[in-house]
């Protein structure tokens, strides 16, 4: 018997129990929720004046990544180094980026043409793989 805690919003007229298919974590004072993979919370909020729909504010850099405005396909060489595919992370499993080890979250990425699973999640990955650093 499983037993899950219910959450309880001001702007939700009932109470709310997290599906086993979410791992998240709501402050109780605040209302934020953190989820497994965010890197910050998010804000859950209403319009008191308006028409009192829900409102979630989220960071288009943080939902579409640094490569966003990449057409899928296209190949970069970058300083002559290295070079790049724009490919769309759309698969049943996610890669690890080949820099910081993490899943990559954001829907397009990069592949290096030259490894078999090199793939860079973020533009910092990027440019510590190329050496750039930035004061």
């Amino acid at each position: 018997m499983n037993i899950t805690r219910a959450y309880k919003l001001p702007i939700h007229n009932h109470p709310l129990f997290p599906s086993s298919m979410f791992c998240y974590v709501e402050c109780d004072g605040c209302h934020k929720i953190w989820h497994m993979s965010d890197e910050h919370p998010l804000t859950l909020s209403c319009d008191q004046n308006g028409s009192g729909g829900i409102w979630l504010v989220l960071h288009v850099q943080c939902v579409l990544g640094d490569f966003s405005r990449l057409k899928p396909g296209w190949l970069y060489t970058l300083f002559e180094r290295r070079e790049y595919e724009v490919v769309l992370n759309n698969r049943n499993t996610r890669p690890f980026c080949s820099h910081c080890h993490s899943r990559c979250k954001v829907p397009v990425i990069l592949k290096d043409s030259g490894k078999d699973n090199g793939y860079i999640c973020s533009n910092s990955c990027l440019f510590s793989c190329l050496g750039i650093k930035f004061l």
